[in-house]
């Protein structure tokens, strides 16, 4: 199998789109590993995903564990909003690359940074 690999970088809103049209076209599965969560890209990722939960495409989010208070309540907030739109969310303690995998069959890769780090 080819892996179709797309690098994305913070300052091309070209790639922005092309990003969010690959996961508006998931089939099965969009897999999220981000370490920061941003209220804004959340909001934005939530809108985006809800055609393709509709659809029938499971979403899961993997996010690493606030080391602080602080930090906590900052993305519980998110976390909260990502589940309340059906989206799966699983924290970890060690969480640093920045991925996303769309489909396991025949998958899209992205090496992207999430939730307001675009």
């Amino acid at each position: 199998e080819e892996i179709e690999s797309k690098i994305f970088t913070n300052e091309d809103e070209e790639l922005k789109k092309f990003f969010t049209e690959d996961i508006v076209n998931a089939r099965k599965t969009v897999i999220i590993s981000t370490p920061y969560l941003s209220k804004r890209e959340v909001q934005d990722f939530i809108w985006t995903t809800a055609k393709v939960m509709l659809n029938g495409a499971q979403i899961i989010v993997f996010v690493k564990k606030a080391d602080t208070e602080e930090k906590q309540k900052k993305q519980a907030g998110c976390i909260l909003s990502m589940e309340n739109a059906g989206i799966e969310v699983l924290q970890k303690e060690a969480l640093s690359q920045n991925l996303c995998v769309i489909d396991e069959k025949n998958p899209v890769v992205w090496k992207c940074k999430l939730f307001g780090i675009f």
